[in-house]
């Protein structure tokens, strides 16, 4: 059986345990391809794994870390219809992205679009798909409104501010470190709420003129005023979505609010929807490393 480079995990520790060593690689099965990874994606997940706190999976190697991926496709099975080689993806796996290559269903691979660098589309799969998935599929985000970010200096915080610029939005984003917040500035932030020092729901509230944002769930654990805030945050809230993919959960929540004065969803037209939706010219800033 042929063989690839990958990063091994030696034991539990720091990034000293971190080897480069000869591992098995496979033949995809019938409706599977083998990807030749160019960049691979740094995720929370990876350094607990590297540590010995993450069990990956099961059917996904605990020894080789990496749950994002960009790079060609090199092989394909017998009934692989979407693929061809050559073709650039991008995705998600369970475990194993820190190789010469990984073997995925043809189905759970996407497309890198043109304007994305290897090295880009690897840091899009776990935070920005996240966040998209939050912000418009769940939330219904529109051109126009304003968004409250909980988290903004996280991978999935940084990922949300980005993509509700890019859609129009106003974004109010919290954090404990004042270098996080000041770093946001830099993707767009317009309001910035260190919780260490300030009252988010009164900030928030003076931010909007009284408008605010109210939660529909107080069942997230990171409320930081605990369930007495929701009463000082008012109405248009649209709140939170958990998720679960290979195994292990994510939580994604924020808060949006309409302007004063605005139209509510079932009236707002299909150009304006259309436009909120836009981001043919955003490109993700997110560190990943390429090989």
């Amino acid at each position: 059986m042929a063989k690839m480079r990958a990063i091994v995990i030696r034991e539990p520790g720091g990034p000293e345990v971190l080897e480069m060593e000869k591992i098995r690689t496979r033949e995809p099965g019938r409706r599977e391809i083998r990807v030749r990874v160019r960049a691979a994606g740094v995720n929370r997940a990876d350094l607990l794994q590297r540590r010995g706190l993450y069990p990956p999976p099961p059917g996904w190697p605990a020894e080789v870390p990496g749950l994002e991926y960009a790079g060609e496709v090199e092989a394909v099975g017998e009934a692989v219809e979407l693929w061809k080689p050559g073709d650039r993806v991008m995705g998600l796996v369970g475990g194993g992205g820190y190789a010469e290559y990984v073997v995925v269903q043809e189905r759970e691979a996407l497309a890198i679009p043109p304007l994305l660098s290897f090295e880009e589309a690897a840091a899009v799969p776990e935070v920005f798909i996240t966040a998209h998935d939050a912000l418009f599929s769940q939330m219904r985000l529109e051109l126009g409104e304003r968004l409250l970010i909980h988290a903004v200096g996280s991978g999935v915080g940084s990922a949300a501010l980005q993509l509700a610029k890019a859609a129009g939005a106003t974004v109010i984003g919290t954090s404990r470190a004042e270098w996080k917040l000041d770093r946001a500035t830099d993707y767009g932030l317009d309001v910035l709420i260190n919780t260490s020092e300030q009252d988010f729901p009164e900030m928030v509230n003076q931010a909007t003129a009284g408008q605010g944002v109210r939660r529909r769930s107080t069942s997230v654990r990171s409320c930081a005023s605990g369930c007495a805030s929701s009463a000082r945050l008012c109405a248009f809230g649209r709140w939170r979505r958990r998720s679960r993919r290979f195994g292990h959960s994510i939580t994604t929540w924020a808060l949006c609010s309409r302007p004063v004065g605005s139209a509510p969803s079932s009236t707002v037209s299909s150009s304006s929807r259309k436009r909120s939706r836009h981001t043919a010219a955003w490109k993700p800033t997110r560190t990943s490393e390429s090989w």
